[in-house]
């Protein structure tokens, strides 16, 4: 008889946890801790007008932070702003480490000769 509680036991757990599992499957907006807020997705406008902000010279710089750490910003554009401020700053550090070498190429190469033209 033990032996059988502790199976129909195991059995119910199963059965709770395939449950849990269906609804999650089935229901997105449910999980573990309640319910989770619904985000519609952006438009194709929404984007556009995004992307139209963000190549505006100083003003897009400026909405990729905004947009990146601001607290009422759509997840979406959220994640999209914070790729685009590392892709951003990785250019940046890649740039800077092309142009010292490029600078230490060129005065290594240039360095030595002497522009001395007086006689």
């Amino acid at each position: 008889a033990p032996v059988y509680a502790a199976w129909s036991s195991i059995r119910s757990m199963r059965a709770r946890a395939s449950s849990c599992w269906r609804e999650t499957r089935m229901n997105p907006t449910f999980n573990q801790s309640g319910y989770q807020p619904q985000y519609k997705p952006l438009t194709l406008g929404d984007w556009l007008i995004t992307l139209l902000i963000q190549a505006i010279p100083l003003v897009g710089f400026i909405m990729l932070f905004v947009w990146a750490f601001g607290g009422d910003t759509h997840p979406s554009k959220k994640t999209w702003a914070q790729a685009s401020l590392l892709f951003a700053l990785i250019m940046i550090v890649l740039a800077i480490i092309f142009f010292a070498a490029m600078w230490s190429f060129f005065m290594s190469f240039f360095g030595s000769y002497n522009m001395d033209y007086s006689s």
